[in-house]
């Protein structure tokens, strides 16, 4: 049907296994043993370990002129775990990180008065599960370690506009402004007071990005 002419639909699936052999040596100093190791002063440590993940993309676009398209996608993915033998009891196989996302948004290359332009405009928000935090644990003997366990789940929105201008031939102009913001829905920190962060601001993420180009293209 006519209203189906300009319907796109991309579906893509994969399975993923991960193998992991670990073997280390510990050399104890006045007869003590490194810790995570066992052993006469000291010994090896050897662990193997598997994990699996499904991933998977959608993508539904529909052009609503041949020149204007608006879609809709969702995907995930996830960061492969490891095994950490000098962890303690109950920390040391790390699971993968998950993230899934969503996204909505609009792509249209347009004219006014003789002036061409392309603008794009997206939202999107992002769940992330077992995020691989490297934090302090506090392990009786030891003290406070340093170790990567699964300390987290987080939320990311936010969106995006992308804009370019062609006043004459050959010169481009274009501004680019994203906008996103996140924090931890769950964060358990055994070294921090309290352990329970959830709430605090997603780290390293900038709330507003932009930039402003101008090209000339000689001919």
């Amino acid at each position: 049907t006519p209203v189906l002419d300009g319907l796109s639909l991309t579906a893509g699936y994969r399975y993923t296994w991960d193998f992991s052999s670990n073997w280390g040596q510990g050399f104890g100093t006045f007869g003590g043993c490194v810790a995570g190791f066992s052993g006469p002063n000291c010994g090896s440590a050897a662990s193997e370990f598997q994990t699996h993940r499904l991933t998977w993309n959608y993508s539904l676009d529909y052009k609503l002129t041949p020149d204007t398209m608006i879609y809709a996608r969702s995907g995930r993915g996830f960061l492969g775990g490891q095994f950490t033998a000098s962890n303690p009891a109950g920390y040391q196989l790390v699971q993968p990180e998950g993230l899934t996302d969503v996204e909505a948004g609009v792509k249209s290359d347009w004219e006014l008065f003789g002036i061409k332009a392309r603008t794009n405009a997206d939202v999107f928000y992002d769940w992330f599960n077992n995020i691989q935090e490297s934090i302090g644990l506090v392990v009786p003997g030891r003290g406070v370690i340093g170790a990567n366990i699964n300390a987290a789940a987080a939320e990311l929105k936010g969106f995006e506009i992308q804009a370019t201008v062609i006043p004459v031939d050959g010169l481009e102009m274009g501004l680019n402004y994203a906008y996103e913001e996140g924090q931890f829905t769950m964060f358990n920190n055994p070294a921090a007071n309290p352990h329970d962060q959830s709430g605090l601001p997603f780290r390293f993420l900038p709330r507003d990005k932009g930039t402003i180009d101008v090209r000339y293209h000689v001919p």
